[in-house]
This record gives C-alpha cells, sequence and structure tokens, in this order.
C-alpha cells in the first residue's frame, strides 16, 4: 500500500474543510449583519422618551422633556435623503442595464441587492426598536421606517423615470457624408501625380454636427502607390489638428510595409462647422523608415527603398450636407 507524503493533506480532510468553511462562512456573516442590526435597533429605540413598561409604570412619573424642534426637522432630512439616495440608485441601476454587458448587467443586479439589503436592514431594525419600547413606536422609529419605505419607493421611481429624464446610454450618432479633397505636394524624389478632386468621407463628432474627422481615399499616385489621407480636426484648437498620409498596402509588393507620413498639421481655412477648410503641412517624417521582422518568420519586411523622407504640402476639403 502506497502511504501519504508527511504534512500532507488527504484530500479528503481538504473537501471536508471546504465544506464546512461554505456552511461557516455565510452563517458568520449572517450573524454580524443581525448583530449590527439589532445594535442599531438599541440605538434607534433610546432615541426619545424611554419607553413604558413594567418596571417604568410601578416607578415615579418622570418630568416632561421640552419638545425640541430639531427632531421633526432631522427626521424630515433623514427621510428626504432616503428618498433622493433611491432616486440616484434606481437611476444608476437603468443605466447600467442599458448599456447592454454582462459586466454592467451584473453590476445592476449588485446594486438592486445592495438598496434590497438596506431596505430590509431599515425594516428590522424599525421592527426590533419597537419590540425593545414594548409596542411604543417613537419618532426615531417612525424615521427608521419611513427612511426604509422611501429609499424603495425611491428606487422604483428613479428607475421608471430614467427613460424618460435621459437617464439611459444610447449609442452615439456619427454622422457621415462624401466629399472631395484637392492636394498640393512639395516636391519628392519619387514622382507624384495629384487627383483632383480626390474622393473623401466625412464624419462627425458624436452628437453633433461638426465634421471631426476626414478620410482622404485618393490624393493621387506618388511613385507606384495610392496616396491617402486621415486629418483629426479639433473644432475647438484647430492648431492641434493631425493628419496621417499613407500608401494603399494592396500597390506595393507582398512582405513590404506601407510607408506612412503623420505629425501636427496648421489650420490655415475652416468653414461652418468644419464642412471645408484648408490645411497645411511641413516636413512630416515617415514613420516606418527602418526594418522590421515579420512575425513568425526569418524574413525582414521593410519598406520599399526610394520613398520620401518627409512631405510637406497642403490640402483642402468640402465636405457635402449630412
Amino acid at each position: 500500500l502506497g502511504h501519504r507524503a508527511r504534512g500532507q493533506p488527504a484530500e479528503s480532510e481538504v473537501s471536508l474543510l471546504s465544506q464546512v468553511l461554505a456552511y461557516v462562512v455565510p452563517l458568520a456573516a449572517l450573524v454580524a449583519a443581525l448583530g449590527v442590526v439589532i445594535g442599531l435597533a438599541f440605538a434607534v429605540a433610546r432615541v426619545g422618551s424611554p419607553p413604558v413598561g413594567p418596571a417604568s409604570a410601578s416607578g415615579p412619573a418622570e418630568p416632561k422633556r421640552p419638545r425640541s424642534a430639531i427632531g421633526p426637522s432631522l427626521s424630515v432630512l433623514v427621510a428626504a435623503g432616503a428618498c433622493i439616495l433611491g432616486v440616484l440608485a434606481g437611476r444608476a441601476i437603468a443605466y447600467q442595464r442599458s448599456l447592454g454587458g454582462l459586466g454592467e448587467f451584473v453590476d445592476a443586479v449588485v446594486l438592486t441587492f445592495l438598496v434590497i439589503l438596506g431596505v430590509v436592514g431599515l425594516v428590522l431594525i424599525g421592527l426590533f426598536a419597537t419590540k425593545i419600547r414594548h409596542g411604543q413606536i417613537s419618532r426615531a422609529i417612525a424615521t427608521t421606517l419611513a427612511a426604509a419605505g422611501l429609499l424603495a419607493a425611491g428606487t422604483v421611481g428613479g428607475n421608471a423615470t430614467s427613460s424618460a429624464s435621459g437617464g439611459l446610454y444610447h449609442q452615439p450618432v456619427v454622422l457621415e457624408a462624401a466629399g472631395q479633397t484637392h492636394f498640393e505636394l512639395e516636391p519628392v524624389v519619387v514622382p507624384f501625380v495629384a487627383k483632383d478632386p480626390g474622393r473623401a468621407a466625412c464624419s462627425s463628432v458624436p452628437d453633433g454636427r461638426t465634421v471631426a474627422a476626414i478620410t482622404a481615399l485618393e490624393l493621387g499616385k506618388l511613385g507606384s502607390g495610392t496616396l491617402r489621407a486621415t486629418l483629426s480636426l479639433t473644432a475647438q484648437a484647430p492648431d492641434r489638428a493631425t493628419a496621417e498620409f499613407f500608401i494603399d498596402g494592396a500597390d506595393l509588393q507582398e512582405g513590404s510595409i506601407a510607408p506612412s507620413w503623420s505629425g501636427s498639421v496648421k489650420v490655415t481655412e475652416i468653414g461652418v462647422d468644419g464642412a471645408s477648410g484648408k490645411l497645411t503641412f511641413s516636413g512630416l517624417e515617415v514613420s516606418n523608415p527602418a526594418a522590421k521582422p515579420d512575425s513568425g518568420s526569418s524574413a525582414v519586411r521593410s519598406t520599399a527603398p526610394g520613398w520620401p523622407a518627409s512631405l510637406s504640402g497642403s490640402l483642402s476639403w468640402t465636405c457635402q450636407p449630412w
């Protein structure tokens, strides 16, 4: 018969320990939660006049305490806070569900569980405090029970009104339109034949009508390749616009890396909502002049020789109405 190594627990012992912990941990958490609820119930029961019970009934009557305006104001404040918290929680639950992802749905379920836990906890605190006061419901107990009801009602109301009040997520709408470009390139080491006008595609900012990006599909022939470009416009700061010029990879030999030139450009003219404009650029350096190893292969991929080290020129565009 084989022998178990010294100090190594048997699989049955590990399994038994796991089963014990599976019951002990939730039970301990439940006992701790009940302890907190009972402790808060005693605290709520002590707020206000002392409870009337067998001991207090046979003893001398205590002098009446003067009423204070702080008690009612504090009760209203607590009840209003519970309602507001419920509305915010309900809107958060509705928003998480509207995102549509599994993680967001789990977050909504967790938040719903926490709200239910809070409502049940407040109700239990109110009931235990009432029992401690021998059935007398003080202002503190009534406030606790009202907070539970307003928390639940606020959550339901906030969830139900999220759609009407714009509290749900919606996919941003990006408008698209056709456009045309006019491109001028300063002389470089390879011949360039411009395409005038060139085709372009314009797209707007999310949920807006301002042009945010332009894709120039055919600026012309640079050497043996078709030169294209992507322009990113910043409406708030036109001087921070950027551009990337690149050769269509379909025009290159297999195994070659398409060269590209990118950097900041200067917008010199801009129309309404960016629907038309002009930019200039100078000294945009090639981004990938060095040879790069092809993953999974011992061959070396590199840009074809003879591409210009930098580009300078101007580009103007016009977008059709959305």
